[in-house]
Order: structure tokens, then C-alpha cells, then sequence
């Protein structure tokens, strides 16, 4: 993919990848992990919808408030993995480097 290409599809917030990248894996297992939780999910919908109203112009100051939720939403769904649970099952192994 061309690197205009990329950037007008990040801009109409679409985050493209190439489906051996071990990266775009890795955000496809979270957020089903996300979607397994619906505990994590309402919260993290609730801390969005705060942050949205607080950081509605300043869309950096957004992403990094909704850091330390998403970094625990990552832990939920390796531990999931780790158990053999949904995000696993969903998502399936990651891409081997190589």
C-alpha cells in the first residue's frame, strides 16, 4: 500500500495493515479481548465518552487519557489467551516473524 493511500485511510480513521504484521495481530486480539468483556467494555465506553466531553479538541490529549485503560484492557486479553478464552478462539494464533 502506497504511503498516500495510508495516510488519507488513517484520516477517515481506518487503521490499515498488513495481515502478517504481528502488530495489526496483536490490535485485533485486543480488541476482541475488549469485546469478550463487558465489564472492561462499558468502562472503557464511559472513560471515551468523559474524555470525549473534557478533550474535544485536542484529540492527543484524548488518546493519552485513555491510555492506562487500554494498556489494562491488553493485559485482560493476554491473560484470556493464556487461558484458552475467547480473544484466543476469536482471533487465533498470532503470525509467526519470518
Amino acid at each position: 500500500m502506497d504511503a498516500e493511500l495510508a495516510d488519507r485511510l488513517r484520516a477517515a480513521g481506518v487503521d490499515p495493515a498488513d495481515p502478517g504484521d504481528p502488530a495489526a495481530w496483536q490490535r485485533l486480539h485486543d480488541r476482541e479481548g475488549l469485546r469478550a468483556d463487558a465489564e472492561t467494555r462499558a468502562a472503557y465506553a464511559a472513560l471515551k465518552r468523559r474524555l470525549a466531553e473534557r478533550h474535544r479538541d485536542d484529540r492527543i490529549a484524548y488518546n493519552e487519557a485513555k491510555t492506562s485503560c487500554i494498556l489494562d484492557a491488553m493485559e485482560r486479553a493476554a491473560a484470556w489467551d493464556a487461558a484458552g478464552r475467547p480473544a484466543a478462539e476469536i482471533v487465533g494464533p498470532a503470525p509467526r516473524d519470518g
